[in-house]
C-alpha cells in the first residue's frame, strides 16, 4: 500500500475547487412522511396522470409492482414544497425497449425528489434535462441499454445520493456509464445551442456503482464546474470500455472519500478534452485498489491546478500512485 504525497500541477488548490463540497444527504428508502398532498399510484396510466398534474408539495407514492412504459415529469415544486416521486425498491419503472427512450425523463423541472424505487430497461434509465434542484436518493437503476443516469442540458444543483447502479450498457457498452454529467463538446450544438453544457453544482455521493458497468462509473464532461463526487463505491470488474472509474473533464470539482476496486487501467483520471477544461480539481481521502497496469491517479498533460492530497491511498497500480512527480 502506498500513500500519495501532495501533488500540485501548475498551481495549488483554489478556493473555487473546494467550494463545491457539500455533505451527502441522508439515505431514505420509500416515501417521506411529511407530504402536503399524497397521490397513491398503482398503474402506469395512473402514474402518467399523476406526473402530468403534480403540484408543489405533491408526493406520488408508487405501490409495489411493475410500471411498464417511459415516463416524463416536467412539473415543478418550490423550495419549501417539492414534487416527490417515491416508493420502495419493489416499485419498478420498466422502460421496456433497451434501444430507445428514457425510462424516466425529468425535463424543465425544479425542486423534484426521486426516492427509493427501481428503474430498469429503456435506452437510458433517468435523464434530467434543463432542470434545477433534482435529487435522486436511494433509487436503483440497472439493466439499461446505455448509461444509467444523465444530468445534462444545463441542469444545476442536482444530485444522486445513496443509490445502486449496475448492469449498464447492455446494448452499447461504450455508452454504459453509471452517472454522466454534462455533454461532450461534439454534442453541445444538439444539447445546448453550441455552448458548453453548464450542468454545474452536481453532487454524486454515497452511491454503489458496479459491477456490470462497462464504461466509466462516473463521467464528468467538459463544460461542467463546481461539483462533488463523495463517498461512492466503485466496482470495475466489468469495465471493458473505459480506462478509469472516474474520468474528470470539468473544472473545480472535489473528488473525496471514494473507494474503487478493480479498474481496467487507472483509478481516477483527469482528461483535457477541450482547452481550458480539466482544471482545478481536488482529490482527497480516496482509496484506489486498482489491480491493473495503470496509475491510481493519472492527470493529463495540459491540465492545471489539479491537486491530489496526501491522504489518498493507492494499491496494486503497476505504474505507480500517480503519473507526475509527487510533492511532500
Amino acid at each position: 500500500m502506498r500513500r500519495l504525497s501532495a501533488l500540485v500541477i501548475a498551481s495549488s488548490c483554489t478556493a473555487g475547487a473546494l467550494s463545491g463540497w457539500a455533505p451527502a444527504a441522508a439515505s431514505t428508502s420509500g416515501c417521506p412522511a411529511d407530504a402536503t398532498h399524497v397521490v397513491h399510484v398503482g398503474s402506469a396510466a395512473g402514474l402518467r396522470a399523476a406526473l402530468a398534474h403534480a403540484v408543489p408539495g405533491a408526493e406520488i407514492r408508487l405501490a409495489s409492482g411493475v410500471y411498464v412504459g417511459q415516463f416524463t415529469l416536467s412539473r415543478s415544486g418550490v423550495s419549501a414544497h417539492h414534487v416527490t416521486l417515491c416508493g420502495t425498491r419493489d416499485a419498478v419503472l420498466d422502460g421496456g425497449n433497451l434501444r430507445n427512450g428514457y425510462t424516466l425523463h425529468v425535463t424543465g423541472a425544479q425542486w423534484v425528489d426521486l426516492v427509493g424505487f427501481t428503474i430498469r430497461h429503456g435506452q437510458k434509465g433517468v435523464v434530467v434535462d434543463s432542470s434545477q434542484h433534482v435529487t435522486m436518493r436511494a433509487i436503483a437503476v440497472h439493466d439499461v441499454g446505455y448509461e444509467a443516469i444523465d444530468l445534462r442540458r444545463n441542469t444545476t444543483y442536482s444530485g444522486v445520493y445513496a443509490s445502486r447502479i449496475y448492469d449498464t450498457g447492455r446494448v452499447y457498452p461504450q455508452f454504459g456509464e453509471g452517472v454522466y454529467v454534462g455533454s461532450a463538446r461534439n454534442n453541445w450544438c444538439a444539447q445546448t445551442k453550441c455552448l458548453p453544457d453548464r450542468s454545474d453544482h452536481a453532487t454524486i455521493a454515497g452511491n454503489s456503482i458496479g459491477p456490470g458497468v462497462p464504461a466509466e462509473e462516473i463521467d464528468v464532461k467538459e463544460g461542467t464546474s463546481n461539483g462533488v463526487i463523495s463517498g461512492n463505491s466503485f466496482d470495475g470488474r466489468s469495465m471493458t470500455k473505459a480506462l478509469s472509474w472516474v474520468d474528470m473533464k470539468g473544472n473545480n470539482w472535489v473528488i473525496r472519500g471514494n473507494t474503487g476496486r478493480d479498474s481496467r487501467v487507472n483509478g481516477f483520471t483527469v482528461t483535457v478534452a477541450v482547452a481550458g477544461w480539466g482544471n482545478n480539481n481536488v482529490f482527497l481521502g480516496n482509496h484506489a485498489i486498482v489491480n491493473a497496469s495503470g496509475y491510481g491517479f493519472k492527470i493529463a498533460r495540459g491540465a492545471v491546478g489539479d491537486v491530489v492530497y496526501t491522504d489518498n491511498v493507492v494499491q496494486n497500480a503497476r505504474d505507480g500512485a500517480c503519473n507526475v512527480p509527487e510533492q511532500s
